[in-house]
């Protein structure tokens, strides 16, 4: 629930394809009407080109759907909570403040992110160690540097995400796998 209104927020956009919506299609909701950044014939003068039907027909079918159910929340609170029993040095971003209940991006003492991924992609497991606008780059993510987190810590960092599809024998898949990954991971970095 957000009260767009009482907010202080002037422009919130979205991606329709993190709601289960079609890529390439968006919206955007605002407080007052912007100006246009490409002039055209649509909408009085504020669009160009021809309206993608199908995709706002499928954004607002996305927008319909109960996009993350609330067993996503309490799944991901369990598995933050086992990964914490497991895994000495785990630290999730964020717990305790108000966040996605389908995201959790935690940070493990003393082994790179990188070589995590790298191995639950081998168990094939898919994880990320940040947000896809930033993949490609060696810098720390932004995000995590402004929680306070040092340069060392946010490249320890994977996120996991799920959906209406995720099932909780996907998170014991992962709790499963990871305690050994990280065990190895810093077994074979305090050997060097």
């Amino acid at each position: 629930p957000f009260d767009f209104a009482q907010s202080q927020v002037a422009y919130a956009t979205f991606s329709a394809h993190k709601i289960g919506g079609p890529t390439g299609v968006g919206f955007l909701i605002a407080k007052d009407t912007p100006d246009p950044l490409i002039s055209g014939m649509q909408q009085r003068g504020r669009r160009g080109g021809t309206e993608n039907t199908l995709g706002v027909a499928l954004t607002a079918r996305a927008l319909a759907l109960e996009t993350f159910p609330e067993r996503l929340g309490q799944w991901h609170r369990d598995f933050e909570n086992a990964l914490q029993r497991s895994i000495s040095g785990t630290i999730i971003h964020g717990q305790g403040a108000p966040r996605l209940h389908n995201t959790t991006f935690v940070g493990f003492e003393g082994v790179s992110g990188d070589g995590i991924l790298i191995n639950l992609d081998l168990e094939g497991i898919c994880a990320s160690s940040g947000s896809a606008c930033s993949s490609g780059t060696l810098k720390p993510s932004h995000v995590l540097k402004a929680m306070g987190c040092t340069d060392a810590l946010a490249r320890t960092s994977v996120r996991f995400s799920s959906g209406r599809t995720t099932r909780w024998s996907d998170f014991e898949r992962v709790l499963n796998v990871l305690p050994k990954i990280v065990e190895r991971a810093r077994t074979t970095r305090a050997g060097t």
